[in-house]
């Protein structure tokens, strides 16, 4: 499963506006790390991946939310992993799928838990859990709507070629009757 063109346009001035929006606010916000800011950037790069290998671009953002995890900020790549749910769901397979959700309820347990936080625990898991449940959803949506347009293009294609095998059956038996 890929992209369509309209899709990748989208999605690559999406993430030139979110990764210009990591950059300025890795410079302009007080108390960010530069290995924070580093992360924050590439963890939104690794949408970029998604126009190529779904898996490769959900490893690499599972990657770069751990090590954000680690470096203790936990709240950025929480929203990242929220809305790759629309990518992941859109584009993957099932057991991408599977593995994205186990991943990404591990991830907000954690973080509930207070680990990746930096101490700072008032973030409600609610909101990302939300944003997570409502750009999966639009994912699906896109999924079943590209199948279901699919579907019907093959039987679109189907009825024309029954279709044009009964006129040439009708010109071959017309041709036959006047011969």
């Amino acid at each position: 499963e890929t992209l369509h063109r309209p899709e990748r346009v989208l999605l690559v001035v999406v993430l030139v506006g979110f990764i210009s929006a990591d950059i300025i606010g890795t410079v302009t916000t007080p108390g960010v790390t530069p290995l924070q800011g580093a992360l924050s950037v590439a963890t939104t790069f690794t949408f970029v991946l998604y126009l190529w290998s779904p898996l490769i671009a959900t490893i690499a953002l599972g990657a770069a939310i751990g090590l954000s995890f680690v470096a203790g900020d936990a709240i950025g790549p929480l929203a990242a992993g929220s809305i790759a749910a629309l990518l992941v769901l859109r584009l993957g397979t099932t057991r991408l799928v599977v593995a994205y959700a186990g991943g990404l309820l591990l991830y907000i347990s954690l973080f509930a838990s207070g680990f990746g936080t930096g101490g700072d625990t008032q973030t409600n898991v609610t909101i990302y859990l939300l944003l997570a449940t409502i750009t999966g959803a639009v994912g699906l949506a896109l999924r079943l709507a590209t199948a279901r347009r699919r579907r019907l293009e093959e039987e679109l294609r189907l009825e024309l070629a029954t279709r044009a095998e009964h006129e040439r059956e009708a010109v071959l038996a017309e041709r036959r009757a006047i011969a």
